[in-house]
């Protein structure tokens, strides 16, 4: 089995101001370390402030980390390198009525990451976005609105072309 990601150390403290000339520190993820195989599943679980949601932010690059090290396919990521990043590591939020605009047609929503990810013209990415649809069980309609896909999971994002190798999922609350 291949190594997909590789974590060092990783850590994240937040410094703020608790008065004129003084600071403290939280330490929000203590150093932590982990390898993630091809066909492996892992599992970062913990009670409400335990840091699951910044290791996930960290990862997916939402967040600078105070020191570590994350590695995927053999190449240390750094941060600010959003498209390497954002071509193998995505967010999913645990409730989609509050990270999805139900307004937005589904089209517009599946071609954000076709348009800066891939070389598909637009015609192209209707088309991988209407197949896409058709996979998941769904009207092959991108100018439908997402209320009217109401309660269907559409997590198959892979199916877009963008071949994702890693998830991280977290509440959008940190």
């Amino acid at each position: 089995m291949s190594t997909l990601l590789e974590v060092h150390n990783l850590q994240k403290t937040f410094r703020y101001r608790t008065g004129l000339f003084r600071r403290q520190n939280l330490e929000a993820v203590k150093p932590v370390s982990f390898t993630l195989r091809e066909g492996q599943t892992l599992a970062i679980i913990g009670e409400n402030g335990s840091g699951k949601s910044t290791l996930a932010k960290m990862l997916s690059g939402m967040i600078e980390p105070t020191a570590g090290d994350i590695v995927i396919d053999d190449k240390q990521l750094e941060y600010g390198d959003f498209r390497y990043r954002s071509q193998r590591i995505r967010m999913i939020f645990q409730d989609p009525s509050t990270s999805l605009n139900p307004r937005q047609r589904i089209g517009q929503i599946l071609d954000v990451p076709l348009r800066l990810n891939t070389e598909l013209d637009a015609p192209e990415r209707e088309q991988r976005i209407n197949e896409t649809l058709r996979q998941v069980g769904l009207r092959s309609e991108s100018r439908l609105l997402l209320s009217a896909y109401v309660s269907v999971r559409t997590n198959s994002t892979h199916r877009l072309g963008a071949r994702l190798n890693i998830a991280a999922t977290g509440d959008r609350s940190g």
